[in-house]
């Protein structure tokens, strides 16, 4: 090779003028290339290890940005956080709220960080809260954490209202952290328990009725049958609730008729008089005179779609039964005169 050639040349030269014999002057030719080459070796080793190190450094500063900018994302998201965000230690004390705790709660930061969260709690939770955390140091036993609840929580002013709780735990360096996210859900509650008024006052006029009244979806399903529909009938709610009212109820040569008047509610046809009769569960027959009236699911859509047609029935049956007798009377009394 070349380069063993220039080196040999070189210490031939080198060796040939220090006039050594020829096994010390190979030795040392050997001795000194050893050498070379140690040098060489060294030199790149020490290339190679500042390489490594200036990309360490450089890797450790992309890695603390990215730490800095992932810790100054979360910062803004916990800051920015429309629920209520309060992380606690092991032993209930609180480490960190964010403004929408402080806005819920009525309390500023600096008075709720570092003491037991039970104080943001009514009894009894207030007093069986640090026995929780105890039973669960101890046990393991989950109640409350990966399970979304609701809670009661209590302000500042000592009001209390409802909230949807969820809590996750963390362990860091040894130690463990609780997150709890609040969510305010007091206008939720308070619409659940006007529409349970309203439909409690709905039901109570339902049943009360002296009318039957019978409720059905698009396909014409029953969805709801008030007590004088089940006493006419003859059938239970339990018995009409989701069958088709003209197999129900209708006798066959009446089911084409009936089905037609429906699909003319659905589009939005009221007629101003409709008949049929009822076919009892005891087989009796009863005649029904009937006003309609169509409900959307979603009021506000304005979308013009039926959802629901309510019947208010009138039972004639003995009104068509006088009917006929006095018929059949007049026509007595025109043949007898």
């Amino acid at each position: 090779m070349v380069l063993s050639g220039s080196v040999d040349g070189f210490l031939d030269f080198l060796f040939g003028e220090l006039k050594l014999n020829a096994p010390l002057g190979i030795v040392a030719r050997r001795f000194f290339l050893w050498e070379i080459v140690r040098l060489v070796l060294d030199a790149t080793a020490g290339c190679l290890s500042i390489a490594l190190i200036w990309r360490y450094r450089q890797d450790q500063r992309e890695l603390s940005r990215g730490l800095a900018g992932s810790q100054s994302r979360m910062r803004s998201v916990f800051e920015a956080a429309v629920d209520a965000i309060v992380m606690i230690d092991s032993r209930g004390r609180m480490e960190a709220v964010n403004p929408a705790t402080e806005r819920l709660f009525g309390y500023r930061a600096e008075e709720m960080v570092g003491q037991n969260v039970k104080m943001l709690m009514p009894d009894p939770f207030h007093s069986e809260h640090d026995q929780y955390l105890k039973n669960y140091a101890r046990t393991g036993h989950r109640k409350i954490i990966g399970v979304g609840r609701e809670a009661a929580c209590r302000r500042k002013d000592g009001t209390v209202f409802p909230a949807y709780l969820s809590v996750s735990e963390v362990a860091d360096g040894g130690r463990r952290y609780f997150t709890g996210i609040l969510h305010d859900i007091s206008e939720l509650k308070e619409a659940e328990h006007k529409l349970a008024v309203e439909r409690n006052f709905i039901s109570a006029v339902l049943e009360t009725a002296g009318a039957a009244v019978v409720v059905l979806d698009r396909q014409g399903r029953i969805v709801n049958f008030n007590r004088a529909s089940q006493e006419i009938s003859g059938y239970t709610h339990e018995e009409a609730y989701g069958r088709f009212f003209w197999e129900l109820l209708l006798p066959e040569d009446h089911v084409e008729r009936t089905r037609k008047t429906f699909d003319s509610l659905l589009g939005g046809q009221f007629p101003n008089y409709f008949e049929n009769p009822w076919r009892t569960k005891s087989g009796q027959e009863r005649w029904l005179q009937w006003s309609n009236t169509a409900l959307e699911a979603d009021a506000d859509s304005k979308s013009g779609r039926v959802d629901f047609v309510v019947a208010i029935g009138i039972d004639v049956t003995e009104k068509r039964r006088s009917e006929r007798e006095l018929s059949m009377l007049s026509r007595k009394i025109i043949e007898i005169q």
